[in-house]
């Protein structure tokens, strides 16, 4: 299967998040349009059906194979994760440390989605942001 392909029916799941809304659809049947469009013989629309029925398979999947609190070690006592929890995700403390901890909950370990680990990683991105803009505003006033 070509590269661009691939890549356009990745976008194409990446982007189903956004498809209730009249754009988002719209972004969707471009995306999904556009790599159908790539593919000319029955053998290749086949194997993009078979990708892009994989990848929506996995988008959702836990990532057990992520040690989230080994990496969160470090700065978890500098960074409030109630905070975390609750403006990023719409959580409580205890659903975010589960995730974290990978603790069972009705007898199955719980652990991130890909969807959720983005929404982790963007929220560290959105808070050193911040950080980093006082910081810049604390220097400038000395």
């Amino acid at each position: 299967m070509k590269a661009e392909v691939k890549c356009l029916i990745d976008r194409f799941v990446a982007n189903i998040p956004n498809s209730n809304t009249e754009e988002g659809r719209k972004e969707s049947d471009r995306l999904l349009a556009e790599a159908m469009a790539l593919t000319q013989t029955p053998e290749e629309k086949k194997e993009a059906g078979a990708y892009m029925r994989e990848a929506m398979k996995n988008r959702n999947r836990k990532r057990t194979d992520l040690d989230t609190r080994t990496m969160l070690q470090d700065i978890k006592s500098a960074v409030s994760m109630a905070y975390i929890a609750e403006h990023y995700f719409g959580k409580g403390r205890a659903w975010l440390n589960q995730r974290i901890n990978n603790a069972p909950v009705n007898g199955k370990p719980t652990a991130f989605t890909n969807e959720e680990l983005k929404i982790l990683a963007d929220s560290f991105s959105d808070l050193s942001d911040r950080l980093s803009a006082l910081s810049r505003s604390i220097h400038r006033s000395l």
